[in-house]
């Protein structure tokens, strides 16, 4: 249980977003424990992330807040869809993992331009739990980019 609660101060200490799988709902953490409202709901596509992400985020262009809120409901959405897409071709995640976001994310910083900044953590020391996340850690960084958010040139993703 050591690995867990290392975790979870981990955790604790970033920006949670993210898709944490249902089986294991003791990885639902938020930052201060704040949920973010669903702005849109569930999306089809990462174009549909795209077009409605294009569509509204200068609304947010003046509200530090909720311009942060909003990229973190589009790289939520992307995430559901990544893990969507990724279990129907390889099944359910091996073991307990979280995705999270560091740097501008992770400091509520984000400007209306943001990049990619994000990790997977992951509770199985197998060659299984490693092909599997290192697959969702690909199409998580697809996703993103499709969506609007360029790829980190440090490489943090």
């Amino acid at each position: 249980m050591e690995a867990m609660d290392t975790l979870r101060c981990l955790l604790q200490k970033n920006k949670m977003l993210a898709h944490k799988h249902e089986s294991y709902p003791e990885l639902l953490i938020m930052t201060k424990g704040e949920e973010v409202s669903h702005m849109h709901g569930e999306f089809e596509s990462y174009d549909s992330i795209k077009k409605w992400k294009d569509e509204h985020i200068l609304k947010f262009a003046l509200d530090t807040k909720g311009l942060n809120d909003f990229h973190d409901e589009m790289m939520r959405s992307a995430s559901k869809l990544a893990l969507f897409q990724l279990e129907q071709e390889f099944g359910k995640p091996p073991c307990k993992f979280t995705w999270f976001v560091m740097d501008s994310g992770g400091r509520i910083e984000q400007g209306i331009i943001s990049d990619q900044d994000h990790g997977l953590i992951y509770e199985d020391h197998t060659e299984e739990a490693s092909n599997y996340f290192k697959k969702l850690g690909e199409e998580l960084s697809r996703g993103l980019y499709h969506i609007g958010y360029p790829y980190c040139e440090g490489k943090i993703m």
